[in-house]
């Protein structure tokens, strides 16, 4: 699976949403008819505060080593999931069958930002 690096919303709550509505921006220009299948493999680093409000929105689906995924699937079974790596907090666009075997490729991936 390739792993695309999206800008860092470490700094920035806006630059966040601008990342997870990327699909609805470059494909259709409306999240209403948005197709998130081209963000299967999409991260970016966030701060502790959006990865605790995303963790207190919605029962967290696949809680395992500080990873969650969001119960609400954006499109067949692609979720956002957000982990921690080594102190830093990190947001992922995958598939939810392919949570487990890919947790620790992002984990990896991360470590390079950290």
């Amino acid at each position: 699976m390739k792993i695309n690096v999206l800008p860092s919303a470490r700094e920035s709550r806006e630059q966040h949403y601008e990342n997870l509505n990327r699909a609805a921006r470059e494909k259709t220009g409306s999240i209403l008819d948005a197709d998130f299948s081209g963000q299967h493999g999409d991260m970016w680093e966030i701060n502790e505060s959006i990865y605790h409000e995303f963790m207190n929105l919605l029962p967290p689906l696949a809680w395992r080593d500080s990873s969650f995924c969001i119960s609400e699937m954006l499109t067949d079974d692609i979720t956002a999931v957000f982990f921690q790596q080594s102190g830093s907090f990190f947001c992922r666009y995958l598939r939810m069958r392919e949570h487990s075997e890919n947790l620790s490729a992002f984990r990896i991936k991360a470590a390079e930002y950290v």
